[in-house]
């Protein structure tokens, strides 16, 4: 299915400013199982706003906080996930879902290969158009969309980088007396 000149379930979403074409799938109900399955579970952690290593992190550390008895490092965990909720949107997640919708000119469109998807992240990562482009559209695939449906990522992911960055850096085990 790598020919997607002759895919009727596919058509052509983006071409990029190097010339990459990104295909769509017409009708989502009809995705190939493995990305179906994929899709579902990056859907549901784009709605926890979470990505799913952050969340183990977050677990992990509770538990061990917890079991050592330092609850209030636990509780400053409990907070991060409840701002984390407050948040329209998480970055990395929606990229993750993007890759499930969004087919590369040259990927097999019925596999879902972890290898070209991180390469596609990467290459997003580095073009601001493309980025916002798959973000935004990833993000109307969620059930998110329908609560703020005029929301630009962009400019959204902008205002709140203080509080992103603060996720990538917490460190409740930091001797540096994070919390």
């Amino acid at each position: 299915m790598t020919d997607h000149n002759d895919n009727r379930a596919l058509t052509l979403a983006l071409t990029d400013k190097n010339g990459v074409k990104y295909y769509e799938f017409r009708d989502e109900r009809l995705l190939p199982p493995k990305r179906a399955m994929a899709a579902l579970t990056f859907t549901r952690f784009a709605e926890m706003r979470l990505t799913e290593e952050r969340l183990n992190t977050i677990l992990d550390e509770m538990e061990k906080l917890f079991n050592s008895g330092h609850f209030l490092k636990a509780r400053a965990l409990i907070e991060e996930l409840r701002l984390s909720q407050q948040l329209f949107a998480e970055p990395q997640t929606l990229a993750d879902l993007a890759t499930v919708f969004f087919v590369v000119e040259g990927e097999d469109a019925l596999e879902f290969d972890p290898d070209i998807n991180k390469t596609k992240k990467d290459y997003w990562s580095k073009d601001a158009d493309a980025r916002a482009f798959f973000l935004q559209r990833a993000y109307q695939k969620t059930t998110l969309y329908t609560e703020q449906p005029n929301t630009n990522l962009t400019e959204y992911f902008n205002g709140v980088a203080e509080i992103l960055k603060r996720f990538s850096r917490f460190d409740v085990t930091s001797s540096k007396g994070t919390i």
